[in-house]
């Protein structure tokens, strides 16, 4: 898809990508005004960490204090 968008003529580019940002935005929107309180989402990344070492899953030691506050919450 992306080679399709490529010979498009730049200025059309732009305009569709605009408009299917403009409807991203209200979807998201209208996906919010249904919920009361949006959800509580924590994303958590960790590029080397291995479960077996997170005492809030299960690690004898106290090693993410951190993680086991976000696990506690």
């Amino acid at each position: 898809m992306l080679g399709s968008l490529r010979s498009i003529d730049p200025v059309r580019r732009r305009l569709i990508l605009v408009v299917a940002a403009v409807l991203l935005i209200i979807g998201a929107w209208l996906l919010l005004e249904r919920w009361q309180k949006p959800p509580d989402i924590v994303l958590l990344v960790v590029d080397s960490l291995r479960a077996d070492h997170v005492s809030a899953w299960g690690h004898e030691q106290k090693t993410t204090p951190h993680i086991d506050a976000l696990a506690r919450d």
